[in-house]
């Protein structure tokens, strides 16, 4: 597609319009300021496009637009704060965009902006483009340059403020941040001058992760951080001495949970055998465990390490004193496993809500054969299922999970067509699958998926058609197909 029709203004009840990865779109009609019911604008990833037409600033009831990855994208409409009831706003990756209209800072309804990877940040900031912007619960000013002499006054307005991503931003000084007292997660990693933290961070009692990895020079953390009910604290490829002291200030915290994992020291077996600490978390994730033999030490409810492929067993039970079986986390909300393609959950994997799994084919496996144990036959609490980079061809499990809602599917090339055990799945209601290049069509039995609100299709592009059941999804609410040339 390398262009919409004038006609298409004609679709006056149109409520939200995709168009993300469109590579071949390189303008906008003017006529499509005449969609005044349009609340979503998605053009994510149109790499052509070079700019948005001034029309669309007529369309005021506007809430959503999304410019990620515009590569092409040289201006924005000079009167884009007309948009008085837009709330989100993602202009991430848009780098030829060389100055931001001074009228951005009129959107005062946005609570998420989005402007990392952004030119013309540096001048926009300094006219004071965030003053203004009180309303705001999300910012991402990842990979732009922060005017040191600004940022005081900037951020210190944002008091709304509950997410705030600076990554990669070369700030040497956060002082303005114990003013954000909403704030709930604060991303400085990857700024390499970034000498310390404020005392006055013991002002964010909301505070539940931070995250200061590859600040290289950062020697220390204040004491009051202790004091905070952090959840996550990340201080990955930092010195000894201040991994000992995130340690120790872990450890004294009320709310974040210390895990030790021992290893068998004689039999040297690459397992996880038993975590001790609190067992009641609500998340655990298992990343990229490569080479190693054991975890060592876990000091929060993010298991983390980078690049884990000879870890082959975690034991997931164990002998309690009276000689009783039981799991070591008998019901956990969030469960991610990345990268550890030996990992096998022994007898079998915990009880979870949601599940993330990514390049770990044998954990897949572990859920087959939890037929075979008695009694832990089902999943039926998980509402929500991730499946990614998965080499197998089949992926019969999913008659384990009757209640799941939620299922994705990405970059599983070897997968030729949907599992049938998909079928069963009544209550799914979001289905999407994400470049698996394999699939050449959608089963016909996709009708039996009644309660199906959502389907989203990206860069399968051996996928030609719908199937002609699609009728039968009476709850269908929208349908995306993106990225697929073909």
């Amino acid at each position: 597609m390398s262009k919409l029709p004038e006609s298409f203004s004609d679709l006056k009840r149109m409520v939200h319009l995709d168009m993300s990865g469109c590579a071949g779109i390189s303008s906008l009609p003017c006529s499509l300021g005449k969609l005044a019911n349009l609340q979503d604008l998605e053009l994510s990833n149109c790499s052509s496009l070079q700019e948005i037409p001034e029309s669309l600033c007529a369309i005021t009831h506007l809430q959503n637009l999304n410019l990620t990855s515009c590569d092409s994208l040289q201006r924005l409409p000079e009167a884009i704060g007309n948009l008085a009831d837009l709330q989100y706003l993602n202009m991430s990756k848009c780098r030829k965009i060389t100055k931001l209209p001074e009228s951005m800072m009129e959107l005062q309804n946005l609570l998420h902006l989005d402007l990392s990877g952004c030119g013309g940040v540096k001048e926009w900031l300094l006219l004071g483009g965030l003053r203004r912007l009180t309303a705001l619960q999300h910012l991402d000013l990842s990979e732009t340059s922060i005017p040191h002499e600004e940022s005081d006054v900037a951020f210190g307005n944002l008091t709304s403020l509950k997410k705030l991503i600076l990554v990669g931003c070369g700030i040497n000084a956060v002082d303005f941040i114990g003013a954000l007292t909403n704030l709930e997660d604060l991303d400085l990693s990857c700024n390499i001058r970034l000498l310390c933290l404020p005392e006055s961070i013991c002002n964010l009692k909301r505070l539940q992760k931070l995250d200061l990895s590859f600040c290289k020079r950062l020697e220390s953390l204040p004491d009051s951080i202790g004091a905070l009910g952090l959840k996550s604290l990340q201080v990955e490829d930092r010195s000894a001495e201040l991994m000992d002291q995130a340690s120790s200030l872990v450890h004294n915290s009320r709310t974040l949970p210390v895990f030790k994992v021992h290893a068998d020291d004689v039999s040297g077996c690459r397992k996880l055998h038993l975590l001790e600490g609190d067992h009641h978390i609500s998340e655990l994730r298992i990343v990229s465990l490569e080479n190693a033999m054991c975890l060592q030490e876990a000091k929060n409810s993010v298991v983390a390490k980078e690049h884990t492929e000879g870890l082959e067993e975690w034991r997931t039970a164990y002998y309690a004193e009276d000689g009783v079986v039981e799991f070591m986390f008998p019901v956990l909300d969030s469960l991610t496993i990345r990268y550890c393609p030996r990992l096998r959950l022994k007898p079998c994997p915990p009880t979870f809500c949601e599940c993330r799994i990514n390049g770990s084919d044998q954990v897949l496996s572990s859920f087959e054969e939890v037929r075979k144990i008695s009694h832990h036959t089902t999943f039926s609490r998980a509402t929500k299922l991730k499946l990614g980079i998965i080499r197998c061809q089949s992926m019969e499990v999913f008659h384990h999970f009757s209640a799941l809602q939620v299922l994705m599917i990405s970059c599983c090339d070897k997968l030729t067509s949907l599992p049938e055990s998909m079928r069963h799945l009544t209550s799914l209601r979001s289905l999407t699958l994400e470049w698996c290049k394999g699939i050449s069509a959608m089963p016909e039995w996709l009708g039996d998926l009644y309660s199906l609100k959502t389907l989203e299709i990206n860069g399968c592009e051996s996928i030609k058609s719908l199937p002609s059941c699609i009728h039968q999804l009476k709850e269908l609410e929208k349908v995306k197909i993106r990225s697929n040339r073909k």
